[in-house]
């Protein structure tokens, strides 16, 4: 956000409600001297939501971020809201209505290309965009499985969106930005730290000592926020950039959870008795192969725009802030 409202750009925010945009303005007084408005938008995955917005402003790109990824206690129709119904309403409207936009930017994930990856017979030692699946979103719903949701979510709102791009009515193209689990610095204290994203509780889980054992993750790289923040603006104005699905990856990084414990107790040795040890050695879970995710035609696109956070950085201030927020936590309650 602090980005997109410098003087070039005037932001428009949809918000649930007026308590928050009260929140935000709390948590961000900067945001009420910028060029940023807070327009309410009650339920953002309703048909014909952004209408308004769309038909009452002139509007030259949308960036559309990524909706929640975890799945324990989630009603997968809440997933499939999250990642396919909100994305759907914006991009209808932005047909209907988006006569001066230029470009629409969809946040995915690489976990549309990670499937294959489960078979000893389609594994590969490396992924690109080409390696995208397409799973048909009314095949999955009724089986409420909700990983097989969410990447059926993820790859139906891109499928649309550059099918609607596509279309000779239509004057905008778009653009797919696809990251890894994200990790680096909180942008400010969030109430619950277990309410967001997957990748937000990682570290959270090992600090409260929740996690008794390190569990296995599916994918071995990691996107740092700040990285995805910038392509996304990247993004907006990049004429390489126009109708392709980028992965924006640190291919250089190794991640697990282990190497996050391995971390953890490193640097905070008081909390060796509470934080899982697991096996320090084996950073790669057992019986899984570790597997390399492309940045290639991100570096292509982008170019010296966009030079990947050390992975070092990143975990470093991602333990750092999440260790700071429980701490500044704790002093509220």
């Amino acid at each position: 956000m602090s980005l997109e409202t410098s003087d070039e750009f005037h932001v428009i925010a949809p918000v649930r409600s007026e308590k928050d945009i009260q929140s935000t303005l709390a948590l961000h007084p900067e945001y009420s001297d910028k060029n940023v408005r807070f327009p309410i938008v009650a339920d953002l995955g309703t048909s014909g939501a952004c209408d308004e917005i769309f038909s009452e402003t002139e509007i030259n790109y949308v960036i559309h971020t990524a909706g929640r990824f975890r799945f324990e206690n989630i009603d997968p129709e809440k997933i499939i809201y999250d990642n396919y119904d909100t994305a759907k309403s914006i991009i209808l409207s932005a047909e209907k209505f988006g006569k001066s936009l230029k470009r629409f930017v969809l946040t995915g994930s690489v976990i549309v290309e990670i499937t294959g990856q489960m078979k000893p017979s389609t594994f590969k030692e490396e992924l690109t965009e080409a390696d995208i699946v397409s799973i048909p979103l009314e095949a999955v719903r009724e089986g409420g499985d909700p990983v097989a949701c969410y990447v059926a979510a993820k790859a139906e709102s891109s499928a649309l969106l550059f099918e609607t791009a596509s279309k000779s009515s239509v004057s905008w193209d778009a653009v797919e930005l696809l990251p890894a689990g994200t990790a680096g610095p909180l942008a400010h204290s969030v109430p619950d730290l277990t309410a967001g994203s997957h990748s937000l509780d990682w570290a959270y889980n090992l600090l409260s000592g929740t996690w008794k054992e390190i569990p296995p993750v599916p994918m071995f790289q990691i996107t740092d926020v700040r990285d995805m923040a910038l392509a996304h603006i990247l993004a907006l104005r990049n004429e390489k950039a126009s109708g392709q699905r980028i992965n924006v990856v640190n291919s250089d990084s190794c991640y697990s959870h282990q190497v996050l414990a391995n971390l953890i107790r490193s640097k905070y040795p008081e909390l060796r008795d509470k934080v899982a040890e697991g096996t320090p050695e084996q950073l790669i879970p057992a019986g899984m192969v570790f597997y390399r995710i492309s940045n290639a035609k991100s570096k292509d696109i982008f170019g010296d725009e966009l030079n990947y956070t050390p992975e070092s950085d990143t975990y470093n201030a991602y333990v750092d802030s999440v260790w700071q927020a429980m701490g500044n936590r704790d002093l509220e309650q």
